[in-house]
Formats: C-alpha cells, sequence, structure tokens
C-alpha cells in the first residue's frame, strides 16, 4: 500500500497583507510551507509528497525542494482556479496503484506527525476521514445576508473541520469525477466533495488540535510564531 501526502500550497495571501504568498513567509526556522514539508516528509504513514503551487511561484518552490532537501517531494505541480481544481491537479500525477491519499493545506502549518498518523490509521475502518474540533462559543445560522439570526445550532453536534484529511484512493478520485461531471467547484475542502457526491461513503472524524490553526491573518502568524516557540523543534 502506497500513501501520497498532497500539500496544498496555491493560495496568494492577500489577507495576510504580507505582498508575497504565506508559504515563503518565515515561520521559526524554516518558512510556512517548509515546516509542512518537515513534518510529512518525517511521517511514517507518508511515503511520496505532491506539492501544488500557485502557477506563478512554481519555480522557487522546485528550488526549495530541490537537491535532495526533501527528497519525499515526487512532484510539484500548478494549482487551479479553486481548491478543488487544485486538488484534481495532483490527482492527475499520482499513479492508479496509489492506495491512501493525505490531503493537507499547507496554510496549517502546525499540524503534528501524530494527528497525520491519525488519520492515515482510521483509513482502515472507514473510506474518508477528517479531523475535527468542538467549538468553544455558541454557533448559529445567519439569514443569507449575514445580518440576522436563523437558528441557533446544537453545540455539541457541530465540529470545526481541520486537515489533514484521508482518504482510500478510489473514493476521492470517485468524488472528483462526479463533481466535474455534475460542474460543481464550490467545495471547499474535500470531504465536502465525498459527502456532496459520494453520499454512501461514510466520513470517519478523528480528534483535531487546538495549535493546528490556519494562517490567515496577521495575527495568526504571530501566534503560529509562539506556538512553535513552545515546542520541542519541528513537531512534538
Amino acid at each position: 500500500m502506497t500513501t501520497v501526502a498532497v500539500l496544498l500550497a496555491g493560495g496568494t495571501g492577500t489577507r495576510l497583507g504580507a505582498g508575497r504568498p504565506k508559504q515563503f513567509l518565515p515561520l521559526g526556522p524554516h518558512t510556512v510551507l517548509e515546516q509542512c514539508l518537515e513534518v510529512f516528509g518525517g511521517c511514517s504513514a507518508v511515503d511520496e509528497i505532491v506539492l501544488v503551487m500557485e502557477p506563478d511561484h512554481l519555480a522557487e518552490a522546485r528550488r526549495l525542494v530541490g537537491g535532495g532537501a526533501h527528497p519525499r517531494v515526487a512532484a510539484v505541480v500548478a494549482g487551479g482556479a479553486t481548491r478543488a481544481e487544485s486538488t484534481r491537479q495532483a490527482l492527475a500525477v499520482i499513479g492508479e496503484d496509489v492506495t491512501h491519499l493525505l490531503v493537507h493545506d499547507v496554510a496549517r502549518p502546525l499540524v503534528s506527525r501524530a494527528l497525520v498518523e491519525a488519520c492515515r490509521t482510521a483509513l482502515r475502518e472507514f473510506g474518508a476521514v477528517t479531523p475535527v474540533v468542538a467549538p468553544a462559543d455558541t454557533v448559529v445560522e445567519a439569514s443569507a445576508d449575514g445580518r440576522t439570526l436563523e437558528r441557533v445550532l446544537v453545540r455539541d453536534r457541530v465540529r470545526r473541520v481541520q486537515t489533514p484529511q484521508a482518504f482510500r484512493a478510489e473514493v476521492l478520485r470517485a468524488a472528483h469525477a462526479a463533481a466535474v461531471r455534475e460542474g460543481d467547484d464550490t467545495a471547499t475542502d474535500d470531504c465536502g466533495v465525498v459527502a456532496r457526491h459520494l453520499p454512501d461513503v461514510t466520513i470517519g472524524l478523528v480528534d483535531g488540535e487546538e495549535t493546528n490553526l490556519k494562517i490567515t491573518l496577521p495575527g495568526d502568524l504571530e501566534l503560529a510564531e509562539r506556538l512553535l516557540a513552545g515546542r520541542s523543534p519541528v513537531v512534538p
């Protein structure tokens, strides 16, 4: 069995306001991207890595992983116009002999190897897996214009979704193929594609990590720096 990790780094970091893609910003002794590569490259659950980059920064990414610095990186490919399209760009270069897939947003550089392993292990029971965390706040559904409260959701059943998400390869391929046939490119994560287009597939949940934050705004990068400084090198 072969497991490939797809690292999605196709964003431009506009909301971060840093003037360059967030994946190339410094984080501790590395960049955001290098931090993710160190985690997945050192994980026993991962055989190969496919890195998906914003097209204007392909050359920079290839220089970064060249020269044997990250030997598990098998390919660096250009991302698409949407997140779903970026995943499909990766699927196009992954061999049919690959049995399991992990898809991770590079914007979550503090993911631990333990969480990667937990997601991969859960595929023994489920066709797809996502890490989740329970919200500390009450969660409501807003009106379409966002100005009024429609209903209060049952907090005990609501979860926040993280990555990496794990899949039996045939499940993710089939879900994206169905999405293409139906002209649907709106899902914000890959388990969402499976849930929408393969409703008979059970998606398993594993406990995520509060420190597995997504870097979106300037304050997020500052928080990630503080969290990383409190860790042992690279990952716990």
